[in-house]
């Protein structure tokens, strides 16, 4: 499920290299490091690990999927693709821009729609 501790490849006080914290947590979320949820996204249900304080402290929408989610749950989101979530993560973590239109609409869909996509599975 989640990873737990960080990657072999992961070097020794990162985060004195980050400048912000959007930096900080833009990086945790491209390495997974640390991260303590996952979701099952698109049809080929691809794991997408990610970090349950940053997402809460980013999004009552988050925060209140997590208030009624089991540690021991998977999250599924069959209906959206793996990049457009992946974008959808970042904009929420990093406020960044989504890069590619063709997940712009997406994106979009997500933040108005996210808890309606979400289902919990033991």
């Amino acid at each position: 499920m989640a990873s737990l501790s960080p990657s072999d490849t992961q070097p020794l006080e990162w985060q004195t290299t980050m400048s912000t914290i959007q930096d900080a947590n833009a990086y945790l979320l491209a390495t997974s490091t640390f991260s303590d949820v996952a979701f099952v996204v698109g049809e080929s249900e691809e794991n997408v690990l990610a970090h349950k304080l940053i997402l809460m402290s980013r999004s009552t929408v988050f925060e209140s999927l997590f208030e009624r989610w089991d540690d021991d749950s998977k999250i599924y989101i069959p209906e959206v693709g793996v990049a457009a979530f992946n974008a959808f993560l970042h904009v929420r973590i990093e406020d960044s821009l989504v890069q590619k239109f063709s997940n712009l609409v997406h994106v979009i869909c997500l933040f108005f729609n996210f808890l309606d996509l979400v289902s919990v599975h033991q």
